[in-house]
This record gives C-alpha cells, sequence and structure tokens, in this order.
C-alpha cells in the first residue's frame, strides 16, 4: 500500500493544525509499514495556478457572481485535486486521501478511468457551502447548490469517509440534508504525538522568559475565524501582570492597535517549527475561535497540562470534555470567562490535573494510524 495524502495546504501551513496533523498521520502509517506522500496546494507550479486563475473568472463570469477571490480559493483546491491525479499515476499510489470534498472532485475529473481508491477527511465543521456562507460570504443560491451536490456526490463516491469528531460528523449530515450518517462514515480523531515536553523552567529559560512571568498561550493562523481580536481584549482588563503570547503566522498590526488603543503591552507573536517549548512554558492556554472541527492545539494544549479557557465552538467540547473551561460564543462572555480563570489558581490548577489526565488517556498516532488502515480497506466496495 502507497498513499498520498491531499490537502488544500500551502507548506507554511504545515506548521499549524491540519498541516501538522497530516504529516503525523503520515508518520504513524510510515511506522506501520505504509509508504507514503503528501501533495497540496503548495506543490502546484506556475501554469497550473494560471489555469485556476482563468477557471476562476470563467466560473465568476459564467454565473453572474461578484465573487472573484472566493472562486479562485474554490479552483485552486480544485486544480489542486486535478494535478494529484497525475501525481498519483507518476508514483504509483495506491491509495489517496482528500482533505477536502473539492480536491477530491477535482481529482475524480482527472483521473477518469484510473481512479484509485480513495477517500475523504472532513475537516471543516460543516458542509464545505454551510461553512463559506456562514463565515466567509453569504453565498448565492446558486453556488450553493453547486458546491453542496458536489460535496454529496464525492462523499458518497469515496470509500471512506472520516470525520474528527461524532460532532462533526453530525453537522455535515445535516448539511447536506441527510437523515443520518451513512454507515461508511467514521469518526477517527487526531492522534496524540509522542511528545517528550522539556521542564518549564528549562523550556522558559530557552524562550528568554522570566520565571515569574505570567503567559497565556493563543496558537493559530492569524485569520478572521480566530478571533484573536477577542483574546486581546479580553487582555486588556485582566488584573495583573499577564502577557499574551499568540503562535501564529498573519498579519500582526490589527492586533497591535487593539494592543495600544487598550495601553496594554503588545502581544508577542511568533512563529516556530516546534511549539512545544512554548506549551512546556505557558501557564495557561486560550482559544476564542468563531469554528473548530477538532482544534489541534487543543489537544496539544490538554497533553501539556495547560488550564484552557476555550470558546465552545464546534467539535472542541468533545475534545477537551471536563479539561477546560468552555466559553460561550460571545465576546463578552469569553473576556468574562478567561479573566476569571486567571484570577482563580485553584481552578487553574484543577484544570491542569484534568488536561493531563485526558491527554494521557488520548489514542495514540499508532493507534489512529491503524483505524486509517482499517477504514482505507473497509469500503462498501470492497479493499
Amino acid at each position: 500500500m502507497k498513499v498520498l495524502q491531499v490537502t488544500r495546504e500551502h507548506h507554511a501551513d504545515k506548521r499549524y493544525g491540519l498541516g501538522r496533523s497530516v504529516l503525523q498521520l503520515n508518520g504513524g502509517l510510515q511506522q506501520a509499514g505504509v509508504a507514503t506522500g503528501y501533495f497540496c496546494t503548495g506543490d502546484l507550479p506556475a501554469a497550473a495556478r494560471a489555469v485556476a486563475a482563468e477557471r476562476a473568472a470563467f466560473w465568476n463570469a459564467s454565473l453572474g457572481l461578484a465573487l472573484q477571490p472566493l472562486l479562485e480559493l474554490v479552483s485552486l483546491a480544485w486544480e489542486t485535486g486535478v494535478q494529484s491525479a497525475h501525481e498519483a499515476r507518476r508514483e504509483a499510489y495506491t491509495h489517496v486521501h482528500f482533505h477536502d470534498a473539492v480536491l477530491a472532485h477535482g481529482y475524480l475529473w482527472q483521473a477518469g478511468a484510473e481512479v484509485r481508491p480513495f477517500g475523504i477527511t472532513q475537516h471543516s465543521f460543516g458542509a464545505a457551502a454551510a461553512n463559506l456562507d456562514r463565515y466567509v460570504a453569504p453565498l448565492p443560491d446558486v453556488l450553493k447548490d453547486i458546491l453542496t451536490s458536489t460535496e454529496r456526490l464525492v462523499l458518497a463516491q469515496a470509500r471512506w469517509c472520516i470525520f474528527m469528531t461524532s460532532l462533526g460528523a453530525a453537522m455535515v449530515a445535516s448539511d447536506l440534508q441527510l437523515p443520518q450518517p451513512p454507515a461508511h462514515w467514521q469518526v477517527i480523531p487526531h492522534g496524540r504525538p509522542d511528545w517528550q515536553l522539556e521542564s518549564r523552567a528549562e523550556a522558559r529559560r530557552r524562550l528568554g522568559w522570566g520565571a515569574d512571568d505570567r503567559i497565556v498561550l493563543a496558537v493559530g493562523q492569524i485569520i478572521p475565524l480566530k478571533r484573536f481580536e477577542w483574546v486581546v481584549g479580553a487582555m486588556a482588563s485582566v488584573p495583573g501582570a499577564w502577557r499574551l503570547v499568540i503562535l501564529g503566522e498573519g498579519d500582526p498590526a490589527p492586533l497591535y492597535r487593539i494592543a495600544d488603543a487598550a495601553g496594554l503591552a503588545r502581544p508577542l507573536i511568533t512563529s516556530t517549527d516546534d511549539p512545544r517549548p512554548y506549551y512546556a512554558a505557558a501557564d495557561v492556554f486560550t482559544s476564542a475561535s468563531a469554528t473548530e472541527s477538532f482544534g489541534m492545539a487543543h489537544l496539544e494544549a490538554m497533553l501539556a497540562g495547560l488550564p484552557m479557557a476555550c470558546t465552545a465552538v464546534g467539535g472542541v467540547p468533545e475534545v477537551v470534555g471536563d479539561a477546560a473551561l468552555l466559553l460561550a460564543d460571545d465576546e463578552p462572555a469569553y473576556a468574562d470567562g478567561l479573566r476569571a480563570l486567571l484570577a482563580d489558581p485553584a481552578r487553574c490548577a484543577d484544570l491542569s490535573r484534568r488536561a493531563l489526565d485526558r491527554g494521557a488517556r488520548w489514542p495514540g498516532i499508532d493507534e489512529v494510524a491503524r483505524r486509517h488502515l482499517h477504514g482505507y480497506g473497509c469500503g462498501r466496495r470492497g479493499a
């Protein structure tokens, strides 16, 4: 068996969330003796990108829309699927695992009669069209219908469909108007990375943080869905000498402006290929995300034993259980909850113990890889 993983990510995205989880999965599969590969939008040559841009312009004009940037993202994903068909044939992959339905549709269109056994992991909390409509921009009915019918078709043809949480599977079924999740849908969470965290003192020494610094850690790309502005705003009225550290990439200027206007020390915003020292050195983890299908950073914070204050969105409640302070998806409620946790050392200590206990019981990457292998071979159409 030789499995190709295909994502919409760019190479820089592999530092966070989906990219890192796919690399971990490949590592687990390799330990089980399976050859793997990784193909993403960042691998597209310039000519393929130009084709995607032209296609998006054609779609925009044909549908009479004014959604060129959004259609360019969809077209890039579709083109990544197209190019993955060439990659699968060239490198003799036996199975192709997509991490988005649009990718899979592009693959099916290009592969034709040479379709390898393929399946999908749904990383969004909900169907693609519904999520774009909820969180990016209102979609016209014609585009929602096209994307929804495409996703429904691909999920029906896929040999395996994997979801991070049962909540996520139920949400996609609801968005696609399915009476219940089909039999070939499976719930397989991200695996527990085999982390060896250094001591808090050593991590702080390496990062240049003082022993008495009080650090709130937030992790993720600086994009609107992560709502880091909520975190910065909440920190403005936190008593004591707490400091916010954001581990992510993106434009920090809007967050700096919020901090400056509030008279707050600017958050430390940085990025790294190895987040472990930051988890080891922090005091508290927080997330104000608008949506999370799973929350890889939540799992990592749990493994580090960090007390967590998080918006109760998407699959997060299923991931963290009672090991986090779950907050309403409302900015004042989030801010009040974070401030209350930072002012309560006993609650922090309790949540830390709960996080370590839940993290210790989480399935490891080897177990998750075995469950994926079972999924690859248990499709309704045979192995």
